[in-house]
């Protein structure tokens, strides 16, 4: 009797761009799906980051590793990001910041 043939699903991020309907901005959103079974009968838990904008190929580069090496379940990661060329960057003594600094001084 021969083998059965299991096909699977590579991994693959895609991206979504998403307007909200409470804040005058639009959301860059990547989700990253593990290995699957290609009938996608398979379910994950899910893991949200925010503020993903700088982050995301350090983020998607750990979560592979992890799941590949076995530290971790597969998961789905959803990451958020601000969707425009400049957003806040900093938050300092309480006014949002749109421009990057450089450093901060206690002059």
């Amino acid at each position: 009797m021969p083998a059965a043939t299991v096909l699977y699903k590579a991994r693959e991020i895609t991206e979504h761009l998403i307007e909200s309907r409470f804040v005058a901005s639009v959301f860059k959103v990547k989700v990253v799906t593990p290995l699957r079974l290609a009938d996608e009968s398979e379910r994950f838990p899910v893991v949200y980051a925010t503020d993903s904008d700088e982050f995301f190929g350090g983020l998607s580069t750990l979560a592979y590793e992890l799941q590949l090496l076995a530290e971790t379940p597969r998961f789905i990661l959803v990451a958020i990001g601000y969707g425009m060329p400049v957003r806040p960057i900093c938050f300092v003594c309480g006014i949002y910041s749109t421009t990057r600094l450089g450093f901060i001084s206690n002059r």
